[in-house]
């Protein structure tokens, strides 16, 4: 606590002199909305930043926010030569960021890391604003939420302060997690960006993604990726998370003696942290990632309290274990049902819950007293902002939902997973778990019912042979597609509905192929060349901005490539299909050699 108390005076030391020259610097019209920073006055806001930026809850950290400076293993990015640590801003490259990492790799504490380290560098004179993009709204655009970052900083902020700051080379802008921003607001989101990036070319901005979102298909953005961790990574890891010397020598035994499927797993702090909650109960490493979850929940209600003697967590809803989690599965259950995401509002968490009552016997308890024990006692989901509760771990919602559906009869299973594969994009996680789970089902009713369905139809549309039923063929995988083009930028919007496996691989499919020509390259005069050569291709410009659907594009760039692309991806279905045949057969006849006779 002192040390953190100590690292927000030094940055209020820091940055005093950085906003009194900004204030000076300033016009009157501006001056009168930065009155706090005038002389290094109400400093305490630029305090209270720094807290709530430093602090978080983590999985192992149950009932209190821990200081960031108190676990952070440094973040590592990968390139094709060399792997390198990040301390500071200094330590990436220039220009704009996409900061690239899959689910639990520590993107959003390393945004926090890099906010804290700018406020704490005493040479870089930035100031900057973090924003958390899952925040975006019908109400709350990005530019809103840059403003009311500066709002919490002690400036009135508007356009003409904001373009203030930022042509005085005073800001930095932290954004993290696109890949959490609603569907109905990406593209806008988008659009913000890139216009920031193109009034402000100096101007830093960093975007946290998870991997293939539309971020980082804008151009000026560089892609860094997190590195995993690896072997050599894990005794220092687990020494500051606090692990004691012999525990660290049997976990990093224990890690090494697993199933290398699971050592592969084991490549995120978040994956590593579960290890060390669940060696704790089982004293060994489960081989699947479905049974970290299941082991995970008797950890956080039961065996993590045991290790405190004459403690025991109170269960505000009176329901045993077993009880409580049957429950917290239908409710991932119903909030998956609903596509609602991770975070729930007060409202949402209510109406799930009360769905949740209904699939399940003997649970009686009310919604208050249940998200007391789902986030005071296990800490499966944190409670943010006014009234929201997140889960922690997107996992956390996909597993659960996943055992839920392990309890239905077989009529009810084929009736889930018939509706459970044309809103694959909603259930993929889920459906993951169920094929290690429920595996004989998942075969059954799912895989060779759904992806052979699709496989026959993506063989049709390619053993015509003809341009035109392959040009239908992929046109019928999207609601809508556009391609743009200026000189700086090439992107693709595009909506699709929630549909099946093979749809959601075909379409990404063909969105990669068209995408990896000279598309990124061409000018957009060079585009309209080529265009004139094709009469019957449509297109628009507008403002220096070329437009075109996926007909244009598909016979601009040529069907060839789209097609060879599209028969290699048929090879490998079939034999996945093929592979899911045998697994079943092999099942069903081990299911036929079991004998029912019970003489003695």
């Amino acid at each position: 606590m002192a040390s953190e108390l100590a690292a927000a005076t030094l940055v209020v030391r820091t940055l005093a002199p950085i906003l009194n020259d900004a204030y000076v610097g300033a016009k009157k019209a501006i001056k009168s909305r930065m009155e706090g920073w005038k002389a290094g006055e109400d400093l305490n806001k630029i305090e209270s930043y720094y807290e709530r930026l430093s602090r978080v809850k983590t999985i192992w950290s149950r009932d209190k926010a821990l200081p960031i400076e108190d676990f952070y293993y440094p973040s590592r990015f990968e390139s094709k030569t060399a792997r390198k640590n990040v301390l500071g801003l200094n330590d990436l490259p220039d220009g704009c960021l996409v900061v690239e990492g899959v689910v639990g790799q520590g993107k959003s504490i390393f945004m926090r890391y890099l906010a804290l380290s700018i406020l704490l560098d005493s040479e870089l004179n930035k100031i900057p604003l973090f924003v958390e993009l899952k925040n975006v709204s019908e109400k709350h655009t990005l530019t809103m939420l840059l403003y009311r970052t500066l709002n919490q900083i002690g400036v009135d902020a508007d356009e003409a302060v904001f373009d203030y700051l930022v042509c005085t080379g005073k800001i930095v802008i932290l954004l993290d997690g696109f890949d959490e921003i609603s569907n109905n607001y990406s593209g806008e989101t988008i659009g913000e960006i890139y216009a920031l990036q193109i009034k402000y070319p100096a101007l830093k901005i960093v975007v946290s993604s998870r991997p293939r979102n539309d971020i980082q298909k804008i151009a000026a953005f560089t892609i860094i990726k997190l590195d995993r961790l690896r072997k050599k990574d894990h005794d220092k890891f687990l020494t500051k998370l606090g692990v004691g010397v012999v525990r660290r020598a049997e976990l990093v035994a224990a890690i090494q003696e697993s199933p290398e499927d699971i050592q592969s797993a084991i490549s995120t702090p978040l994956m590593m942290s579960i290890v060390v909650l669940v060696y704790e109960s089982v004293h060994r490493i489960p081989p699947y990632l479905s049974d970290f979850f299941s082991v995970l929940f008797h950890v956080v209600f039961t065996q993590h309290d045991s290790v405190k003697e004459s403690f025991r967590r109170k269960h505000n809803t009176g329901l045993s274990e077993g009880r409580l989690q049957h429950l917290f599965e239908a409710f991932c259950f119903v909030v998956m049902q609903k596509a609602y995401g991770r975070t729930l509002s007060s409202k949402r968490f209510d109406e799930c819950f009360e769905q949740a009552l209904k699939y399940t016997s003997d649970c009686k308890c009310s919604s208050d007293h249940f998200r007391a024990d789902i986030v005071g006692v296990a800490c499966l989901m944190l409670e943010e902002g006014v009234g929201d509760t997140t889960f922690l771990h997107k996992g956390i919602l996909d597993y659960f939902a996943a055992a839920f559906a392990t309890r239905f009869t077989d009529v009810l299973a084929e009736r889930f997973y018939l509706r459970a594969c044309t809103a694959y994009r909603t259930w993929k996680v889920s459906l993951q778990f169920l094929s290690k789970i429920d595996t004989h089902r998942h075969l059954k009713y799912y895989y060779l019912i759904s992806v052979s369905a699709d496989l026959s139809k993506l063989a049709a549309a390619l053993e015509s042979g003809k341009d035109r039923d392959l040009i239908s063929y992929v046109d019928s995988l999207f609601h809508e597609i556009t391609f743009i083009k200026t000189d700086e930028m090439s992107q693709v919007e595009y909506r699709s509905l929630d549909n099946s496996e093979v749809v959601e691989e075909v379409s990404d499919l063909c969105r990669d192929v068209l995408m990896r020509n000279d598309f990124s390259r061409w000018t957009v005069n060079h585009f309209l060349t080529l265009l004139d050569d094709h009469p019957g291709l449509h297109f628009a410009v507008k403002d220096s901005e070329l437009r075109f659907g996926l007909n244009t594009a598909m016979l601009l760039y040529g069907v060839d490539g789209v097609r060879s692309a599209l028969k290699g991806f048929q090879r490998d279905l079939e034999i996945r299909v093929e592979s899911a045949k045998v697994l079943l057969l092999d099942f069903e006849q081990r299911q036929d050699t079991i004998e029912m006779s019970f003489e003695l």
